[in-house]
């Protein structure tokens, strides 16, 4: 005969014991510091709401406190996504290290010796895929660790399996780099110098991959849009991170995955996702023009063409640097510049001799290892 009385007090046990770990997961989750930050945000964005509604009933629509509605709302909605991304990275904790994987630091010297090692790796078909997406990297910003991780990327590339995607954020999109400048104050970080100092790296070891006839097997972007995660990926590990108010990604404990793992192919599809974003471009679009000479002359237009044209863009001018161009239009008339890419076409003017505005020659100087002494302006016509 069952004992009903018995599984009703099983029952009852089973349920206060879920009820005390319900409990104790929310006491912990308050207590945490990114909970504190989240209900910080939520109150003041619930007060700048209330604001006009408490204080001027009779004048919903002063212009003032609809700005602090206004404020209110989009700090309520940050507020509402922090939470999200809080709970999604406990789970993504949780879930993988169920399934053995950990919270690790990350290391640059053991990455560095990672890639190295893929060049024994002999696969017949399969990718041997390597991708770091970052504000900027610390990769390319200390002396010895920058020649070891650049050396060690060619060794990678010597076997024909091998692809490197890097993304950096775009240092003349400087709404997000003040929003991360702003988020790393604290620090006394200059994130568009590190950025600027990443890409004359990248453009000095580009020339080199070059020489060596590797440069189609790396490929890189910048990016435009926020990603909310940096990553460093090398088989067999992916380290993962959320881009934090206050934290630079790789100073702290990272979750370190397997990169054949659920959470790791839904973070690459977050990193396909920026890659394939239109406002990503590539690091060569963003270092260099393709332009051509054209000669207006009765007969058949005399065409000549120049690529990896060193160029600075401010308002609807392009600053030009590239020594064959500028001797080839100095003494000419009747000419106008096509750009690639640019429906319109240009004229040049204003041939000069570092004669620059010190704004746009310092804009060159962060963007390029090496500057040559001429310049000119191409206005649209």
């Amino acid at each position: 005969m069952v004992n009903h009385r018995n599984i009703y007090h099983r029952k009852r046990k089973i349920n206060l014991q879920r009820l005390k770990l319900l409990v104790s997961k929310f006491k912990f989750f308050i207590s945490s510091p990114s909970s504190k930050v989240g209900v910080s945000l939520l109150l003041i964005s619930i007060l700048l709401i209330l604001l006009p509604y408490l204080f001027h009933q009779n004048k919903i629509e002063d212009e003032l406190f609809n700005i602090f509605g206004s404020i209110g709302s989009d700090l309520f909605g940050g507020a509402c996504t922090f939470f999200a991304f809080d709970i999604i990275w406990q789970q993504f904790k949780n879930t993988e290290e169920d399934r053995g994987s950990i919270l690790d630091y990350f290391k640059k010297k053991e990455f560095i010796n990672t890639i190295r090692r893929t060049n024994t790796i002999r696969r017949d078909e399969n990718i041997v895929l390597i991708r770091i997406m970052q504000t900027w990297t610390d990769l390319l910003i200390n002396q010895n660790d920058k020649e070891e991780f650049k050396d060690a990327i060619i060794e990678s590339l010597q076997i024909d399996t091998t692809l490197i995607q890097i993304m950096l954020l775009n240092p003349e999109n400087m709404d997000l780099v003040e929003e991360r400048s702003e988020d790393l104050s604290h620090l006394a970080i200059n994130v568009e110098e590190n950025i600027y100092a990443n890409i004359r790296e990248l453009e000095i070891f580009y020339k080199i991959l070059q020489e060596l006839g590797l440069e189609e097997r790396i490929e890189i972007k910048l990016y435009n849009i926020n990603p909310s995660i940096a990553i460093y990926m090398c088989p067999p590990d992916l380290f993962v991170n959320f881009i934090r108010k206050g934290q630079i990604t790789t100073r702290g404990e990272q979750l370190k995955l397997s990169i054949d793992s659920p959470i790791s192919r839904f973070i690459n599809e977050r990193f396909n996702e920026v890659w394939e974003d239109p406002k990503s471009i590539y690091f060569t679009d963003f270092l260099y023009l393709k332009l051509k000479v054209i000669e207006q002359t009765t007969s058949p237009s005399n065409k000549s063409s120049y690529h990896e044209v060193k160029y600075v863009k401010h308002e609807d001018l392009y600053y030009i640097q590239h020594p064959a161009l500028f001797n080839d239009i100095a003494n000419r008339t009747g000419i106008i510049i096509k750009i690639e890419g640019k429906k319109q076409s240009f004229i040049p003017k204003n041939i000069m001799e570092e004669k620059l505005d010190s704004s746009i020659l310092s804009r060159f100087r962060n963007k390029y290892s090496e500057i040559e002494r001429y310049f000119f302006i191409l206005e649209m016509l």
